[in-house]
């Protein structure tokens, strides 16, 4: 006769959901253009940061060749107004000796400090116009480099929603793109089951490919 045995019966139930990809984007473009090209198709893989179509940049170069041009003309002027504080800047001290010798008036004396002032203020008025063209270039910049559509995650394309040499504009969708690797189930566990699944280790059967995959991680989302 075989001795008795005590064993812990685990109680299992069978449960259908659903599988879903634990990210999904519209990958949209950020600046308007036509698509210069385009080098993805539905079904095709990607890697994070790549390209996945690149839009016409040409009148993006012009605009930064002629914000260039703005720095260029507005650095030129700052250099001529710096020069002329400094050398305005001279002239009160010059102009108080002289003065002090009886060499000139009062007036031309007061004139110098002036003109000194005059100078700064249109000095660090001239700055302003620098720091505009070099903010609108640092944006022309970005822009030019929101001129490729880049994948934000590793995932694969299921669908493509724009095609070479067609038009789009900021905020339209290039392609629909899911996330790889880690995946989510969805699972309707009757209430019962519910509190005793929590800590616990759920195998998944994928029905299209007969494979069993064990979760990592469980959370209760309750209706």
């Amino acid at each position: 006769m075989a001795p008795v045995e005590s064993r812990v019966s685990a109680q299992t139930q069978t449960i259908v959901g659903t599988l879903k990809a634990k990210s999904r984007s519209d990958i949209a473009a950020r600046e308007a253009g036509s698509i210069l090209t385009i080098e993805v198709d539905e079904g095709d893989l990607v890697k994070k940061d790549d390209v996945i179509a690149t839009l016409d940049g040409r009148r993006l170069t012009a605009q930064i060749a002629e914000a260039n041009a703005e720095v260029t003309v507005a650095e030129a002027l700052v250099h001529q107004k710096k020069s002329r504080v400094k050398r305005s800047g001279i002239d009160p001290s010059m102009k108080e000796k002289l003065y002090a010798q009886k060499a000139i008036s009062e007036s031309e004396v007061l004139d110098a400090r002036s003109a000194s002032n005059v100078d700064n203020s249109v000095f660090t008025a001239a700055e302003d116009p620098l720091h505009a063209a070099h903010s609108r270039l640092k944006l022309l910049a970005v822009r030019s480099e929101d001129l490729k559509v880049v994948a934000p995650f590793d995932g694969r394309v299921v669908a493509r929603d724009a095609e070479l040499g067609e038009w789009v504009d900021a905020g339209s969708r290039v392609v629909t793109l899911i996330s790889s690797g880690e995946i989510e189930a969805w699972l309707k566990v009757p209430e019962r089951f519910a509190a005793s699944s929590q800590g616990s280790k759920i195998p998944v059967k994928v029905s299209a490919t007969g494979q069993i995959v064990t979760s990592t991680e469980l959370t209760t989302i309750t209706e």
